[in-house]
């Protein structure tokens, strides 16, 4: 298993961060969004959406366990909590688009450009940070999985470090006690950001693969030790995920896959 300095690069940058900017990570507010952030937002997230859907026309995807999410489901009452890095959003975001997933975007002038780009493909919003309105969004959260809809959330965020899971999918998993879905993913050849979460975009006509691994269940009446060592578990199972995504992207040539679009689907592997 790796952290962030042990990741193979292959064609991306391995220059030493110098920022912490992120592509994913909203910079914080300090009050109401004014017009001149809105217009920021529209101009901006309109150029990342043109950027974002050229990427993923020449991006050749490929998923593994796929087909286990419907059994998946009956762990629980139907919902699935995705599991995923921050510096992985591409090659999740791009096979997703179109599934209704819940995700978590910030309040922050920032994040209002984010939850353009994210409902533009699809996504649905729950307004909030782990840092900045973090109980309302999780209460907000657990109300729309509650009502049968699928969430998925950056593990490692809003600040980091890198590849270190956060409790609040764990705590999020006893609320609803929905099961949470690990996910690994990789890509053959990408631009990678001298950011925290080393964010990464793929280069034209890049292979990309999105790996399921084994749910974790949180029953309802967890104990604090149970969460830690629940959050213990994800985050072991996630390396492990995306140290195999790199091996088997790395491994296999393929081609664009025919089938929908979002994590409903059942197809084989």
């Amino acid at each position: 298993m790796t952290r962030p300095d042990d990741i193979p690069q292959g064609t991306g940058s391995t220059r030493s961060p110098r920022k912490t900017v992120s592509l994913t990570r909203a910079r914080p507010s300090r009050g109401r969004l004014t017009a001149a952030d809105r217009r920021r937002a529209a101009i901006f997230g309109a150029l990342a959406r043109v950027v974002l859907r050229s990427l993923g026309a020449t991006t050749r995807l490929r998923t593994v366990n796929e087909s286990k999410l419907p059994g998946y489901r009956r762990l629980g009452p139907g919902p699935l909590l995705f599991a995923l890095w921050h510096g992985d959003y591409f090659p999740i975001f791009h096979y997703a688009r179109q599934s209704r997933l819940y995700i978590i975007v910030s309040r922050s002038p920032d994040g209002e450009i984010l939850a353009r780009i994210v409902e533009a493909a699809g996504y649905r919003t729950v307004r909030g940070s782990t840092s900045r309105g973090a109980t309302r969004a999780m209460i907000d959260l657990a109300r729309v999985v509650k009502g049968g809809a699928d969430a998925a959330i950056a593990v490692d965020g809003p600040k980091g470090p890198a590849l270190v899971v956060k409790a609040g999918i764990v705590l999020l998993a006893k609320m609803t006690r929905c099961p949470i879905v690990p996910l690994g993913a990789a890509m053959s050849r990408y631009k990678q950001f001298a950011s925290w979460d080393r964010f990464r975009l793929p280069l034209p006509a890049a292979r990309a693969l999105v790996i399921a691994g084994e749910p974790i269940l949180v029953p309802g009446d967890a104990s604090s030790e149970l969460i830690e060592a629940r959050r213990v578990e994800l985050d072991a199972s996630m390396l492990a995920l995306r140290d195999r995504a790199h091996q088997l992207v790395a491994k296999h040539r393929f081609r664009q896959a025919e089938r929908p679009r979002g994590f409903a689907s059942s197809m084989p592997e």
